[in-house]
């Protein structure tokens, strides 16, 4: 996880899995083969030195990853302060699908949210939506 301006990134490990469900929105920052660089550095491919990239993944705050995946996948995180638990609920369940996953009470708020975000996409992954 990056911190820029008091603004948390999302892990690459978070990244790529957020490429797989299918994220696409517009973003600062990406990682570009596992380093983590400002977007205005490069364009498609290569970057302003003629470098050939061979991995870019798009890198939203935890807040943007939040959001769309509440969004676009309909899938709600709310960890708890502390980061004893996350709550990950599916809004499109008419059942109220809800997952509760316990953590260790030492994470920070944004540790807790990148897992519950996580744990999300793997629930998306794995249905293939």
């Amino acid at each position: 996880m990056e911190k820029i301006n008091n603004e948390y990134y999302v892990s690459l490990e978070l990244a790529k899995l957020l490429k797989a469900a299918g994220f696409d929105w517009e973003t600062e920052y990406a990682y570009v083969d596992e380093l983590f660089c400002p977007m205005r550095s490069f364009s498609s491919n290569f970057n302003s030195w003629g470098i050939k990239i061979h991995e870019f993944v798009s890198a939203p705050t935890l807040d943007v990853a939040q959001r769309w995946l509440r969004e676009v996948k309909g899938y709600s995180i709310y960890p708890t302060y502390g980061g004893y638990k996350i709550y990950v609920l599916d809004i499109n369940d008419s059942a109220g699908f809800s997952r509760t996953y316990g953590l260790n009470s030492n994470l920070t708020y944004e540790e807790a949210q990148e897992v519950g975000e996580k744990k999300a996409l793997e629930i998306i992954l794995e249905k293939g939506e």
